[in-house]
């Protein structure tokens, strides 16, 4: 992979920090009604339910919501959905062609690189012509896959994000990006919002 082609952050204003107006996908809140046909279809099918909704900030595009997944809030650009199962926090756009996913991993004693290593000998293994780069953005060590494809062929761009959780020693926040290529840049700066932000329960 090459460095113009690394999945990353980036904004129209240089290197300023990505805010949520500059990824939200609407200015309303009905992604985050349960009532919403796909939150129904994620409650029935086991993917998780609809967070709650702390408070909403109409003017910056974003809601405050709980996810009790990695027992935090964050703000969550507007327009995206959010359903969490206990275990994992799904964030995804009405298509599907962008998922983030927040989850919990006790990592003992093992460095971000030393995961690194074992994700990318897993990647390989499926896909022995998939491309990665080890980077940092937004401060969390960072490896990026491309050449990735999705159960039904299509290909996807893949990124595992790692960020320490204050809440247990040794507890890192991992953050698996996964997007069409054409989106993944916009899938980076939603999970660059979306770790920022995060108030661990206690902060």
């Amino acid at each position: 992979m090459s460095s113009d082609e690394t999945p990353g952050t980036g904004n129209s204003e240089g290197d300023r920090p990505t805010l949520a107006s500059d990824v939200a996908l609407s200015t309303d809140t009905k992604s985050l009604d349960p009532d919403h046909e796909l939150n129904v279809w994620a409650r029935e099918n086991k993917v998780g339910l609809t967070p709650k909704v702390i408070q909403v900030n109409r003017k910056e595009q974003y809601a405050i919501i709980g996810l009790g997944a990695v027992v935090a809030v964050t703000a969550l650009p507007l327009g995206w959905f959010a359903a969490d199962d206990g275990k994992r926090a799904l964030i995804f756009d009405e298509e599907s062609a962008v998922q983030v996913e927040l989850s919990l991993a006790d990592a003992g004693n093992l460095t971000p690189e030393q995961i690194f290593e074992s994700i990318h000998a897993q990647m390989k293994e499926q896909f022995p012509d998939v491309q990665h780069i080890v980077l940092e953005l937004a401060g969390m060590p960072t490896i990026g896959f491309r050449g990735v494809k999705a159960p039904n062929g299509q290909p996807i761009d893949q990124a595992f994000m790692y960020k320490p959780c204050p809440l247990k020693k040794g507890m890192l926040m991992q953050t698996r990006v996964t997007a069409v290529p054409e989106r993944m840049v916009q899938a980076m700066n939603l999970a660059e919002v979306l770790t920022r932000e995060m108030k661990w329960a206690g902060e």
